[in-house]
Parts: C-alpha cells; structure tokens; sequence
C-alpha cells in the first residue's frame, strides 16, 4: 500500500472514530440531561404533592376558604408539573398513575366539599367520612406513586451518569489507540525507511561503501530506495571508471621519459611521475607534499617539507 494510501486510510479511519466517538457522547450526554430534568421533575411533584396531602388534612378539619385555595392551588402546581414532565418525555408507569389520580382529585375533591361541615345524622357523617377517604386515599396514592416516580429518576439518571462515563472512557481510549497506529506507522512505514536513508546518503557523500536497499516495496519509500540503489551502482561504475582512467594515464606517464609533476597553488607537488623517481634516486611517492622553494626549480627539489 502507497504511503498517500495508508495515511489517508488512517486518515478515514480517525474521522469515523471521532464521528463516532462525537455520536456517543452526545446521545449519552442527552439521556444523561433528560433524566436528570426527569428526577428534578419527579423530586418537585413529589414536593407538591407532599404539599397537597397536609393541606387536604387542612381542609379536612377546617372546611374554610383558605384551605380551599390552597388546596386548589397545590393541585394546579401539580398538574402544571406533569404536564411539564410528558413534555419531557416522561418515563410511563408511575407517571400514569400520578396523571390518573391528579384528573380524578378535583371531582373526589368537590365531592367532600359539598359534604355538610357538621353532620346532623350518621348518614351524613358517613357521607362526609367516605368522600374524605376517596380523596385521601387517592392524594396518599400519588404521594407514594411520586415517591417511586422520584427514585426511579434518580435510578434512571444514575445509570445515565454510568453510560456517559463509559462513553467518554472508551472514547479516549479509541483516540489513544489510534493515535498509537498512527505513531506505529509512521514510524515503521516512514521515518525508519527516512533515517536508513538519510544515514546511506551521508556514508556515500563521505565515500564509504553503501550496501544496496534491494528494496521491493510498491509504495514511494520502496520506489526513492531503488532509484537509490541505482544511483549508487551508477556512482560505483563511475569511479571504478575514473580509477581505471587514472591508472592508464600514471602508466602512460611512468613510461614517458621526461619529468612531469603537478603543483598545487602552494608549490606543493601533488604528483611526481616515476621518471622523476629514477632522476632523484628515491621513489616518485616521496616527492608528494614536498613544497618548491621560490629560489629554486626543478630538477633542483629541496629536501623539505
């Protein structure tokens, strides 16, 4: 695989994890907001209708107008509270049954209400005592249906926190792997191939003997390293051509009966052909790096150096 390839493969790859990831946690994070607003909900009608229940036991003993009010006001709340809560989309259940007796109170209610205050007679005591039991019974039912509506809010918003928490962890955890894939093939693919070379190139810029890649990957990497090879093959031909060059033209020049050496800007002689050798009764070698003085010339060579 190319290198463009794999790195936009991976490239693919990271995007639908972080889409993915970004998905999670936004459905976690909105059940973990909608049950928190369901247990808020929940713990205020719960609070209402706590309010209702002593207020009904007001009314029970004082029949008048402020007990009215306040008992038709805690009802309003509570109505207005579940209808706030099926808008929220409100788990069924005990949020029925809240509904259910919230809609039957007020009739049970001025059922009690038009009971007599002070009963003249045993049939309407029982009257009075009957119609108070209804709306007790009923008022004492939400408060324990708002109870269980309340814990299992709170149960439904823990179990929301848990969800979410795993979401973001693992959610990290896919980054984390994925940014090591990534480290990994880049490494492996990429810098590893470049510094192997990088350190062949400063070898053969320093003249040192480079072992070929023999390289047979498809990708750019695999292609920059035969295109390497080749190039050393063609500098190794190269110089091994310049070498025999060389060695033909100081054959040419030790078999020619004349002195021929070469200076260098400093009057250094950098060669000195084998002629000069028999003339001077030493080796031709012995005569490099021997500088000319400027009083003298050749054949006259100074013994310095």
């Amino acid at each position: 695989m190319r290198i463009r390839t794999l790195f936009i493969t991976v490239g693919v790859a990271a995007l639908m994890v972080g889409i993915a990831a970004i998905g999670a946690t936004w459905q976690a994070t909105r059940a973990e907001s909608l049950a928190e607003a369901q247990q808020q909900r929940a713990q205020q009608v719960a609070r209402d209708v706590a309010g209702l229940v002593g207020v009904t036991y007001v009314f029970q003993r004082e029949r008048d107008e402020l007990s009215v009010g306040e008992w038709r006001s805690w009802h309003s709340n509570i109505a207005r509270d579940l209808a706030g809560a099926e808008d929220q989309g409100a788990s069924q259940g005990e949020f029925e049954l809240l509904k259910e007796a919230a809609d039957r109170l007020p009739a049970l209610f001025d059922r009690a209400l038009k009971t007599a205050a002070d009963p003249t007679s045993n049939f309407e005591r029982r009257q009075r005592d009957q119609a108070f039991d209804l709306l007790l019974g009923d008022t004492q039912a939400m408060a324990d249906a708002a109870f269980r509506w309340s814990r299992n809010a709170g149960d439904a918003r823990r179990v929301a926190e848990a969800v979410h928490e795993r979401v973001t962890t693992a959610s990290i955890v896919a980054f984390a792997l994925l940014l090591v894939v990534i480290a990994v093939v880049g490494v492996r693919r990429v810098l590893r191939p470049l510094a192997r070379l990088t350190e062949a190139t400063e070898a053969l810029e320093r003249g040192e003997e480079v072992p070929l890649f023999r390289s047979t990957a498809k990708d750019e990497l695999g292609l920059l390293n035969r295109r390497f090879d080749a190039m050393t093959v063609a500098l190794r031909r190269r110089t091994e051509e310049l070498r025999e060059a060389e060695r033909r033209m100081r054959a040419i020049a030790d078999n020619i009966p004349v002195l021929i050496t070469e200076f260098d800007t400093d009057a250094r002689i950098v060669f000195a052909n084998a002629t000069v050798g028999k003339i001077y009764g030493a080796p031709a070698e012995t005569f490099i790096g021997k500088q000319i003085s400027p009083a003298s010339a050749l054949p006259c060579i100074p013994a310095t150096s």
